[in-house]
């Protein structure tokens, strides 16, 4: 599966991303409001799972890349949570503060909406996490809700 955007291309995973998708993963920055650093087995149990999903439901969390740019700029996509359809996004370190996260999310989230015709959308963020919260928010979900997620403050929207 694929999508793009002016900038970006947004594709479904391969075993070939796992070095990257590792290194992502073992970023101390980039992990720091996920839960801490995973090792590379553990990432590499995470990637599984995100192409076992897609095999399984055809929800995807696409591996983004930049138009004309070799590399992995980190991930953008869709996942069972409960009663819901989780969207979330995780952009390597040297990356942030280009754009990329909010591109991405608002193209999965009018390809889940539009596309999938879900109507049960979240996702979340840690509420001192003001960069993802500024994305979040600007996603237009109807509905916001304060809680305390891994035991720290978070924030979900959902509609």
């Amino acid at each position: 599966m694929q999508l793009s955007t002016e900038r970006l291309i947004l594709r479904s995973f391969h075993t070939n991303d796992t070095g990257p998708f590792c290194d992502m993963h073992s970023d101390p920055e980039v992990m720091r409001y996920l839960g801490g650093v995973l090792t590379r087995e553990e990432a590499e149990q995470v990637l599984f799972e995100i192409m076992e999903i897609e095999a399984e439901t055809g929800l995807v969390r696409f591996a983004i890349e930049q138009t004309g740019a070799p590399g992995l700029v980190g991930y953008c996509g869709l996942k069972p949570a409960g009663q819901f359809v989780d969207l979330s996004y995780m952009i390597g370190r040297k990356h942030w503060r280009q754009g990329f996260a909010l591109e991405a999310a608002m193209r999965v989230r009018d390809f889940g909406l539009n596309d999938l015709a879900i109507t049960n959308m979240e996702a979340g963020g840690a509420a001192d996490n003001v960069g993802s919260i500024r994305i979040l928010e600007q996603l237009s979900f109807k509905h916001r809700q304060e809680l305390i997620f891994n035991g720290r403050p978070a924030i979900r929207f959902f509609d």
